[in-house]
């Protein structure tokens, strides 16, 4: 490989790690936004599983109980799935397995 192909698959790492997740919770805050009703059993969700004590610790096994909004991520995922934005294209034709 060359230089520049190292390069731009490091970038390609750094930017799907970045790129994808920030899409991601855009899509999520704008299907919220027009679904105010799946918005609001969102937040009761959480709000039934994470006490308002502000010594409160996250665990693990904290998030694993949101169930309801992992049903939203993995929605969202299906309906706009991010990872088509980065896509790669020869500049040439190209011959495989043969």
């Amino acid at each position: 490989m060359t230089d520049i192909e190292i390069r731009a698959n490091i970038l390609d790492g750094i930017i799907a790690g970045t790129d994808t997740s920030a899409n991601l919770f855009s899509f999520v805050t704008y299907y919220l936004c027009h679904y105010p009703e799946v918005k609001q059993k969102m937040l009761a969700e959480i709000d039934s599983i994470f006490p308002p004590n502000s010594s409160f610790q996250l665990t693990h096994s904290d998030l694993s109980k949101l169930k309801y909004c992992e049903a939203i991520i993995k929605e969202v995922e299906r309906l706009l799935p991010v990872s088509n934005i980065l896509s790669r294209y020869p500049s040439e034709p190209i011959e495989v397995g043969g």
